[in-house]
């Protein structure tokens, strides 16, 4: 799901999504397509992008898990052989000279629904530290994946269709179906404490970067160095904690635009997200 919204929000159109699905449990059986696309999943990527103040977080949130379970079924169905593509090319490459195609197979949604502009699948092997390929069609991409238990890792390969930036909107598909799976029971109010914690440990950051860049003079004292730059009455609410944690490693340039990044996504989309009624 999350490379159908970063791809939807790169190209605004749901791309035809091939992810393989392993027919072991078969003599000789190797992949069947799982069609992962759904109704669902392009509901739910337009929602998330075209108007997304315009359907609250638990309509949105109700979309995402329907896709995922769709996608689940669809996977599971192909791994007991119930899938479609593997035999349909079959009886395509079984065709003899001379002999007529059906007209199947110069149907525009059939053909079109089997150009593989997201070419996807996993393989969470420890074994690998790395893995992938490149597009199956030339305005497309492919996408290797691996779950690992604290990271998911993503190798993104096309012929200058925008690799880099799909990358990026992958980061922010995930971080937005994290934010929207753990705030949809919310009240719209919760969300806006949320995001001004946000912000004030962003205009703290800031104002300490500004203080420190400033040379001091021979006569000035050095006030007395906090156990951490970010904690304080600006950092109480949760959100604000998770993202302290890890912000003293880095330095002050890195964490202002890591955390306009963070703000950013909560004005821009999930505060908008959580303002419609969520009923």
């Amino acid at each position: 799901m999350a490379m159908q919204l970063a791809y939807y929000r790169q190209f605004r159109h749901v791309p035809a999504t091939y992810e393989s699905a392993s027919t072991k449990a078969f003599a000789r059986g190797r992949t069947e397509t799982s069609r992962s696309v759904s109704a669902h999943s392009a509901a739910w990527c337009k929602a998330m992008v075209d108007h997304p103040e315009t359907t609250g977080l638990h309509a949105k949130a109700e979309l995402l898990r329907q896709s995922i379970a769709n996608q689940s079924q669809f996977t599971a169905q192909c791994a007991k052989g119930s899938g479609i593509d593997r035999h349909l090319l079959g009886l395509e490459f079984a065709l003899q000279e001379g002999e007529e195609r059906h007209a199947l197979f110069e149907d525009q949604v059939f053909t079109g629904s089997r150009h593989w502009k997201l070419s996807t699948s996993q393989i969470s092997d420890p074994i690998l530290a790395a893995y992938g390929w490149g597009e199956v069609v030339d305005d497309g991409f492919g996408v290797a994946y691996r779950i690992e238990n604290n990271a998911l890792h993503f190798n993104v390969v096309s012929q200058r269709m925008g690799s880099a930036r799909l990358c990026q909107y992958l980061a922010d598909a995930l971080m937005d179906m994290r934010f929207l799976l753990t705030n949809a029971h919310k009240q719209p109010h919760e969300i806006m404490a949320e995001v001004d914690a946000v912000a004030n440990v962003l205009t703290s950051i800031k104002l300490l970067s500004s203080s420190s860049s400033q040379p001091t003079t021979p006569t000035e004292t050095p006030a007395p160095q906090p156990e951490s730059r970010f904690r304080g009455p600006f950092a109480e609410a949760p959100v604000a904690h998770a993202m302290v944690d890890g912000l003293d490693r880095l330095p002050s340039n890195e964490v202002i635009c890591a955390l306009e990044a963070r703000l950013s996504r909560f004005v821009k989309e999930s505060l908008s997200w959580a303002l419609p009624s969520t009923s």
